[in-house]
């Protein structure tokens, strides 16, 4: 009976180690094959309260991750559960699933750099931001005289006219009219 018994757990173990050994191999593999050899750009974006199911979701959708149970443990293995972060990324289809996993981790995602001219009108800055997508022109209009707003950036003024000096930005689509405003200001002082 002992031998037996012992008979059972060398086949289970060696099931076992032949499974991890193969699961493993199939996970390496996975991760680290082109997504496709097209070389085509892709932009994604990635909204702020993405849960990580909802990302697997999006990226399935754009073609970037044909397998998504696998995707997800891969994932899981890299611990990169809660680390994703939101933004538009520009992913080029000859990376590895791994690199997407690491771009999304390092937040490495799409800016747009943006040359602010001198002499522009308030108006005028607005219209030019909203032309790349980067803020709603009436919510940055509203803002620049939101005295809430204005004092928290320590500007006694009735508008952030005149604080928002010429000069070029790096600005990603992730991010609000608010913090997009302080970029501004905080660049001028």
């Amino acid at each position: 009976m002992k031998n037996s018994n012992k008979k059972i757990l060398y086949i289970l173990f060696t099931c076992i180690a032949f499974f991890i050994i193969g699961f493993s191999a199939l996970m390496f593999n996975y991760a680290n094959s082109p997504i496709d050899n097209k070389n085509t750009t892709m932009l994604v974006n990635i909204p702020v309260g993405t849960t990580l199911s909802e990302v697997v979701k999006i990226l399935s959708q754009a073609d970037l991750v044909k397998q998504p149970v696998l995707f997800y443990s891969l994932i899981i293995i890299k611990r990169a559960t809660r680390s994703i972060r939101a933004g538009e990324y520009e992913f080029n289809t000859s990376i590895t699933l791994s690199e997407l996993i690491d771009k999304l981790l390092l937040g490495d995602m799409r800016y747009y750099r943006v040359t602010i001219p001198a002499g522009l009108s308030i108006q005028e800055i607005a219209t030019h931001l909203s032309a790349f997508n980067l803020i709603n022109k009436e919510e940055f209009l509203e803002l620049a005289k939101d005295k809430a707003f204005l004092e928290s950036m320590d500007i006694k003024a009735d508008s952030i006219e005149g604080y928002l000096l010429p000069d070029t930005y790096l600005f990603s689509r992730s991010m609000t009219t608010r913090q997009i405003m302080r970029v501004m200001v905080d660049q001028g002082q």
